[in-house]
């Protein structure tokens, strides 16, 4: 009887199941290089899709990509998503390899499949839209792209925020001081532009749960400056160049001021007592004037190898702070290719093989850096080849960059009016069959040969021997004629229909014996 008990409660051990395991929650990371910049009524909002899930697997377990807009700041940034606007909703590619255990482990959760709320249905719905417009291809994990909103004189308006709980006032103080409120004539009273606010986060595949939210960037909604009027075009055979007329934001950078010096080093004074009678000394009194009297410092301490060692960083950090950049320029400008679409009209647009769409691609500036001076130098340049450029004026407001509208766009083709250089080093060697003539080579890339000149002393009139151009950098002139006097000189031609000729190499003279 007993065995049969035990064998009973060991069955009914062995059957016995635990408690579920709750499931792996997959969460991509938040979006990197993220950056916001004004451009004429639209605002830029630029990011990196990421590739990797909040515990550092990967792929990402990336659906869509979000992007959030409020003007005024939020408490939170999950207040976005019911005080703020969907600015974008950018529905992102799966990876070849995605999560394997994503579905298994989304089905075997007991709580069911994640339900949607209506908030993400409709945000699904723009995400649709989305897809409709830019075509069957999706954005995929790693790129570096941008998105655009339109603004509105709405925008500048304050957006919804969410109720804050009344704070009671405080009790009447009959102790507390009168504030007068003063008014002074002539004064100017300045008005912040409003602050609008963007974030980005990304919902997951298998869940549809939201990651961790990216930002806020906040980009003043200032007014942009005007762009310049007139630019000028010219160009060399390395390079395009850019000027227009200085405006009257582009004052010089203040220099930086040098470090004050240190100040010298006082003395440590030794106070005698006064009880103290000591044969040969002098006394030293830090507040007392004594008439005919004469204060004398102790000689200086011998410099310890910590002191020396101190004295030396002292001076680097001295010389350091002398040679610091000066402070960064508040305005500048942004020189762009023309013909590259700055805001496309339609997601049709065709993309690189390995790149983005171009509704979605960042349209960056020529210059990497913003320029602060009227100037600027493009060395694309390829003969029949036209470039064309516009000039946006940039104003840098809380750290965001404000660019004007574009300037008339200016167009250029550059032709090939330029001559090789001359060759060097010309050398003539007579000999029994006549004068060999010996020169370096030129480098240019459009190089078609080279004409060897000649005439006869004293005459300084030279006719070419080559009625056309010649690759090698030699030749033999066996038409000379003994006793007389035979001046050479070469010159280089290009390729062009209407040959470029460059200016005559050095002169030789070669008498035939």
């Amino acid at each position: 009887m007993a065995l049969c008990v035990l064998c009973g409660l060991s069955q009914a051990a062995c059957g016995q199941k635990g408690p579920p395991l709750a499931p792996i929650v997959y969460l991509p990371r938040p979006v990197a290089d993220l950056a916001a910049k004004r451009v004429e009524n639209d605002v830029v909002v630029r990011f990196t899709v990421p590739t990797l899930n909040t515990d550092g697997s990967g792929p990402a377990d990336l659906r869509r990509i979000e992007v959030y807009a409020h003007t005024g700041p939020l408490p939170a940034t999950t207040d976005f998503l019911k005080y703020g606007t969907l600015v974008s909703s950018i529905d992102i590619e799966e990876p070849a390899e995605s999560n394997p255990a994503s579905e298994e482990e989304a089905a075997a959760d007991p709580r069911g499949p994640a339900e949607e709320s209506v908030a993400d249905l409709a945000v699904a719905k723009q995400g649709a839209k989305t897809v409709a417009k830019t075509g069957p291809r999706l954005t995929a994990q790693g790129w570096l792209i941008s998105v655009r909103e339109p603004l509105t004189e709405k925008h500048k308006e304050l957006g919804p925020m969410p109720p804050t709980r009344p704070v009671p006032a405080p009790p009447p103080n009959p102790n507390a001081p009168t504030v007068e409120t003063l008014e002074t004539p002539q004064t100017v009273n300045f008005e912040l532009p409003p602050m609008r606010f963007y974030t980005v986060v990304g919902v997951s595949r298998s869940r549809g749960r939201r990651g961790p939210y990216a930002g806020p960037l906040r980009v003043p909604l200032a007014e942009p400056l005007t762009p310049p009027e007139q630019v000028d075009v010219a160009y060399t055979e390395s390079a395009i160049s850019l000027t227009w007329p200085r405006q009257p934001e582009d004052a010089e950078a203040p220099p930086v001021p040098d470090p004050p010096a240190p100040a010298a080093a006082v003395p440590s004074v030794v106070a005698v007592p006064m009880s103290q009678e000591t044969e040969g000394t002098v006394e030293l009194y830090a507040d007392l004037e004594t008439e005919g009297t004469q204060d004398v410092a102790p000689p200086a301490p011998a410099p310890t190898p910590a002191s020396a060692k101190a004295a030396a960083a002292a001076r680097a950090a001295a010389a350091a702070a002398k040679g610091a950049a000066a402070p960064a320029p508040r305005f500048g400008y942004n020189v762009y290719d023309a013909s590259v679409p700055d805001a496309p009209a339609s997601s049709d647009v065709p993309a690189a093989s390995d790149g983005p769409p171009a509704a979605l691609a960042p349209v960056v500036p020529l210059n990497a850096a913003l320029l602060t001076a009227p100037t600027f130098s493009d060395p694309r340049v390829e003969f029949g080849v036209e470039r064309c450029y516009f000039i946006r004026r940039v104003e840098l407001a809380s750290g965001v960059p404000i660019e004007s509208a574009p300037s008339r766009p200016i167009c250029v083709t550059p032709a090939d009016r330029f001559a090789p250089a001359p060759p060097k080093n010309v050398q003539a060697i007579s000999g029994g069959a006549g004068v060999s003539l010996l020169w370096e080579a030129n480098t240019e890339p459009d190089l078609a040969g080279y004409l060897v000149l000649r005439g006869e002393a004293p005459d300084d009139k030279l006719s070419p021997l080559t009625p056309a151009p010649i690759a090698d950098t030699s030749f033999s002139d066996t038409t000379v004629r003994r006793g007389r006097t035979y001046v050479y000189e070469v010159v280089a031609v290009d390729k062009q229909p209407q040959p470029n000729q460059s200016a005559p190499s050095n002169r030789v003279e070669e008498t035939i014996r």
